[in-house]
């Protein structure tokens, strides 16, 4: 059949001639209203060209999908069982919109579509059958003129499926002008699934025609019927929105996104110098500022003891680090988040390290300050002799909440401390958190007698860390290791478990657009952009574990 061809049209269209309108062989008559009309194909002149049904428009008019959920009479339910209409295997969108109206009713399978009549312009990838007609008027002056005249043209995609079989060939008005009838192609027929090839082999256009009133008999002579074609072209670009160019209006993604380069994440925790002295921050309290108090105590031959002692400010005393360790003996630790992260992906972990005390029971550094003798407390025996030459330092041992245990490691004894990202030049400010005691924790287990503070410390203390980092409520743990060799250290812990939640947004890197303009610079980030790293800093603050000055 002879076609025309547009050299600035991607497609060509058949010519259809009918050489004997009397007794017709291409025109064709529909099943219920015995209305003519004439088939016609629309071919992409490269295969596989996106050639789509809703990017093409006749003599520009309005286009539609009336999607029935059963047929016009109310007889029988849409064959292709949806409500709404069925989406091609391409799944591209058309560049211009067009109206869908969808109808209540019952489906062929029973189901019932239950939503009012709605009716709403998209560019939803649809099969079809799109529908565009020509205004009376216009109608009207072509049956004057030539006794024919059309009057709508239906359309619908055809395709190949990777069974070599065609799609949508199967129906036409001559066979069942009902569109709900039109069995399209079902995405969820496995048996013919169409990947191959997804978009249209052709387009199937029925046009339907009027005669004047004299019928076919009445023309006066060969007439020939301009319908002008046309096509929106697709729009190739990124189509995807989380792509750092995202073309507007793109409906065809050809590869050329660009994403954000996606990095690693690292927390690195530091044991704080800031502290070395009270620093003003935390005053020292009657656990360390330095008073004296005597310690009376009976042995089991009934002799009694008066050892006067004098508590010290451990910060006063201890190097800038306060003797605290990360495993390894280290005072820095950096932990790498799983994965990687581009920016706008949600990071959401939980770090867990642990902090150490460097003690040395008869050396420098941070000690365990024993209790009095073997059982702790509640022993009896066993005190430390006054002519020891170590009866000055040894005899600050905690007994009943007082004296030089204070010093030693605990959960309480910590301070956080967290550091926002330089951002184009702003930000920077950092924050020190004090520990909150959690409701309903065991007390720490040195902390066993009555304590004229009032405030016991909890084995399990918190940080409400929130507003730089994205870490929230950092808590810290105490973990006890018993030993039968020296029971009087049961009491303390001998490592803290820190718990860092993380969530929050992954940020733009530098030199990119983020939610609140251009990303210039960011002293999170590493010299090429590949590492994001979240300071965190601990440090030992002894007054931070009950003295009545704190709260």
């Amino acid at each position: 059949m002879p076609v025309t061809f547009n050299s600035n049209n991607n497609y060509s269209v058949d010519i259809v001639t009918e050489p004997d309108v009397l007794n017709p062989t291409v025109i064709k008559y529909s099943s219920d209203t015995n209305t003519p009309f004439v088939e016609i194909k629309i071919t992409p002149d490269i295969f596989q060209y996106p050639l789509l049904a809703g990017n093409l428009n006749f003599n520009s008019l309005y286009r539609f999908i009336d999607w029935r959920a059963e047929s016009t009479n109310g007889v029988n339910g849409n064959v292709n069982n949806s409500c709404t209409p069925i989406p091609t295997p391409h799944l591209v969108h058309s560049t211009n919109s067009f109206d869908v109206t969808t109808f209540p009713g019952t489906l062929a399978n029973g189901s019932t579509c239950t939503l009012p009549q709605t009716n709403a312009s998209v560019t939803e990838s649809f099969q079809g059958p799109f529908q565009s007609e020509r205004n009376g008027a216009t109608i009207y002056g072509d049956l004057v003129a030539n006794g024919v005249a059309w009057t709508k043209v239906i359309w619908v995609e055809v395709y190949e499926d990777d069974n070599g079989q065609m799609i949508n060939e199967n129906f036409s008005p001559e066979i069942n002008e009902d569109l709900a009838s039109w069995q399209l192609w079902n995405p969820n027929d496995t048996t013919r699934p169409i990947t191959n090839n997804v978009y249209p082999y052709y387009i199937r256009a029925f046009v339907f025609l009027e005669y004047g009133s004299n019928g076919p008999g009445g023309l006066p002579g060969n007439v020939n019927i301009q319908i002008d074609i046309d096509e929106t072209e697709p729009v190739y670009g990124c189509t995807d929105p989380s792509a750092t160019n995202t073309t507007p209006g793109a409906t065809i993604d050809d590869g050329s996104c660009t994403y954000p380069a996606s990095y690693q994440i690292n927390l690195d925790f530091e044991i704080s110098s800031a502290f070395a002295g009270n620093s003003g921050v935390v005053f020292a309290g009657p656990y360390t500022d330095g008073s004296t108090y005597t310690y009376s105590f009976t042995n089991i031959y009934g002799l009694t003891f008066n050892f006067p002692y004098t508590t010290t400010d451990y910060d006063d005393v201890a190097p800038a680090t306060g003797n605290l360790v990360f495993a390894g003996s280290t005072t820095q630790q950096t932990v790498t988040l799983s994965g990687n992260y581009a920016p706008g992906d949600t990071v959401s972990q939980l770090v867990e390290i642990y902090v150490y005390p460097t003690a040395f029971p008869m050396g420098s550094g941070l000690r365990i300050y024993d209790f009095p003798g073997l059982g702790g407390p509640s022993a009896t025996g066993n005190l430390i002799s006054p002519t020891d030459p170590n009866y000055s330092a040894e005899i600050q041992r905690m007994y009943f909440g007082w004296g030089n245990t204070k010093n030693n490691l605990t959960a309480a004894s910590l301070r956080v401390k967290e550091t926002q990202s330089l951002i184009n030049g702003n930000g920077g400010a950092s924050n020190w958190y004090n520990p909150t005691y959690a409701s309903g924790s065991a007390y720490s287990l040195w902390h066993v007698g009555s304590d004229p503070t009032g405030l016991q410390p909890t084995q399990q203390v918190s940080f409400a860390t929130s507003f730089y980092t994205g870490t929230s409520n950092i808590t810290a743990t105490e973990e006890y290791s018993f030993s039968p060799l020296n029971p009087a250290r049961d009491y303390f812990p001998n490592k803290i478990k820190i718990s860092v939640p993380i969530s929050f947004t992954a940020p733009p890197t530098p030199g990119t657009i983020g939610p609140f303009g251009p990303v210039n610079s960011d002293t999170f980030f590493n010299g090429d952009n590949s590492i994001y790293t979240i300071p965190i800093e601990l440090v030992h603050i002894t007054e931070n574990q009950g003295d009545l000055n704190w709260s």
